[in-house]
């Protein structure tokens, strides 16, 4: 971790230099983008209790990003992205993620509330439409979980019997969701990163944050009531030759545990795109392990196929971790399970417009004990509707 360190820390010191030499700026580029997904869907759901979740609704998410950025005479570039998040839930309007980034020839630095470098620099299986918020590099973000959502809720208590149970806290950004994990859920955590430039193919990006608040401005926590200092690299290789087209990625990630753990909390994993002509396969899988209630692995398949405007996918996940809404008061071996199976289609009516189709099929499993008792849920739906992103 101490060669981490420094290299983070030389980098910094490098571009700093190159800052103060840089002569007089031009005008900000000021740049508004961002995406809107809107479907219709429908859901047969076979759920426990006496809770009925069956029938249509309308799914939403979206984000603005606000990217103002300048150039300095020596080529230098500086700026800052800044996503408002427009869900539809109660929890409003809010900042996702805020960061400045300077880029030149060494590379590029961001400092601020944003993902990690293994994150960034992931790949995962291909998909034929939009839906599903991309990562920096094109990867897939939280695999099943708009869908999953979009039918019925999965997060918080739900009446089992006349109990109330608790469901999928570690849905996003853990792997009950999704691939593309983030240390012990320290997402758009305050941090600084480091990404190279790709030199034969291959970058390799670390990112440091103390802990995992996004608001590490403002009070930082006890780090012996917590974890701290996550560490986290990502390496890919990108490369064409002639018609095939190859994209791996792998990641690695540490924090310090406080002293009453027992083990520091650690993220792994790897993605892979293969592709030729107008087919791509590939997968992506995940690891987490140290942390109190979140352990657990993922992975996901896929494969897409695309005629003109037109591109169909086929893909499957599956995810399990620790329950960490009975893991305080359970055996320790509560665990939760979750299996989807998506077809979907999607056409492009211009660079900026999609609509697309998809039928979806999603097993979730809840194990309350190590004897069996448990409950589950099992969904099938359809959804269709639009997507729109951009830069203006």
């Amino acid at each position: 971790m101490q060669k981490l360190k420094l290299t983070l820390l030389s980098s910094v010191v490098s571009v700093t230099g190159v800052f103060v030499s840089a002569a007089q700026a031009e005008e900000w580029d000021a740049r508004i983008g961002g995406y809107y997904n809107a479907m219709i869907a429908y859901a047969g759901a076979d759920t426990p209790g006496t809770e009925d979740f069956n029938g249509a609704d309308t799914v939403f998410n979206g984000e603005v990003h606000f990217a103002p950025e300048i150039t300095l005479d020596n080529g230098l570039k500086i700026g800052a992205n800044i996503q408002l998040e427009a869900d539809n839930d109660s929890s409003g309007d809010y900042i996702d993620e805020a960061f400045l980034f300077i880029r030149g020839s060494f590379g590029e630095i961001l400092l601020g509330q944003t993902d990690s470098a293994g994150y960034k620099m992931t790949f995962g299986a291909p998909v034929s439409q939009n839906w599903r918020v991309r990562s920096e590099d094109g990867g897939v973000d939280n695999f099943t979980y708009q869908v999953y959502t979009g039918f019925f809720p999965v997060e918080g208590f739900r009446d089992i019997g006349g109990s109330f149970v608790g469901f999928g806290n570690d849905y996003e950004r853990g792997t009950l969701g999704s691939t593309f994990i983030e240390n012990d859920g320290q997402a758009e955590a305050g941090r600084i990163s480091y990404f190279s430039p790709r030199f034969a193919g291959f970058q390799l990006g670390v990112s440091y944050a103390r802990d995992n608040s996004s608001f590490s401005n403002n009070t930082s926590p006890d780090c012996n009531t917590r974890a701290c200092n996550y560490f986290d690299i990502g390496a890919n290789y990108v490369e064409s030759f002639g018609d095939f087209n190859v994209a791996v990625s792998g990641r690695w990630g540490i924090a310090d545990a406080p002293p009453a753990a027992t083990d520091d909390p650690t993220v792994s994993g790897f993605g892979i795109n293969l592709g030729f002509g107008d087919v791509v396969i590939g997968g992506s899988y995940a690891e987490q392990n140290g942390t109190p209630f979140s352990d657990g692995e993922a992975y996901e398949i896929g494969a897409s196929y695309e005629v003109g405007d037109i591109r169909y996918s086929l893909n499957y996940f599956k995810g399990n971790n620790i329950d960490n809404e009975l893991v305080f008061i359970g055996s320790g071996n509560e665990k939760e399970e979750i299996g989807s199976l998506m077809i979907e289609a999607a056409r492009k009516w211009s660079k900026n417009i999609e609509v697309g189709v998809q039928v979806t099929s999603v097993d979730f499993d809840e194990d309350f004990s190590d004897n069996g008792t448990g409950t589950g849920d099992d969904v099938s739906g359809v959804s269709t509707g639009l997507f729109l992103s951009g830069k203006f």
